[in-house]
């Protein structure tokens, strides 16, 4: 499972379902693809430009990466940036709005993303951006234990469901409080 997938198994995700997630997983003919959008467009776009910044501003090497975790290969992670130990994730909200709820806090959409990293990569910290029309906002976030715990149990209950083709327990993958 993937970064972006974590937000679904801990209940935190507002946009796709754990059915959604697990018909996509078996590449069932149920699944109904997401169309990607002008605002998914402008983010992926725009990352590379603001890593670059990133790192001009503040010294580091960050450089996109592919991971996947030590002992368990059913957890992996796409990120935006890593330089020795320490990950970086980039948003680059389409609009003001977006942007102000950035400015905010992290979503826990986002956050279990963050965490999802740090737990495949061992990471000691990661770096949250949000960037909009020279405007940035950024959060320090550091590895949540108990989290990252019931993450990793999530994601291996999950993938065995996955490799069984059996429909997961969806009471065992309730909004994730923390």
């Amino acid at each position: 499972c993937g970064s972006s997938e974590s937000s679904v198994l801990m209940g935190l995700n507002k946009y796709e379902t754990l059915l959604s997630l697990y018909l996509r997983k078996i590449k069932s003919p149920l699944y109904v693809p997401k169309e990607i959008n002008e605002a998914m467009m402008h983010g992926t776009n725009s990352e590379a430009g603001i890593r670059d910044i990133i790192n001009l501003e503040s010294g580091t090497n960050f450089q996109p990466v592919c991971l996947i975790h030590k002992d368990k290969d059913c957890i992996r992670s796409s990120m935006d940036g890593l330089d020795g130990n320490i990950g970086l994730e980039i948003k680059a909200p389409y609009n003001d709005y977006s942007f102000f709820n950035h400015r905010k806090k992290i979503s826990p959409f986002y956050y279990s993303q963050v965490q999802h990293h740090i737990l495949t990569g061992n990471l000691r910290e990661e770096y949250f951006v949000s960037s909009f029309e020279n405007k940035k906002v950024g959060y320090r976030i550091l590895p949540n234990p108990s989290f990252i715990a019931e993450l990793e149990l999530r994601i291996c209950k999950f993938w065995e469901c996955v490799l069984d083709k059996r429909e997961p327990d969806y009471f065992e993958y309730g909004v994730y409080e923390y």
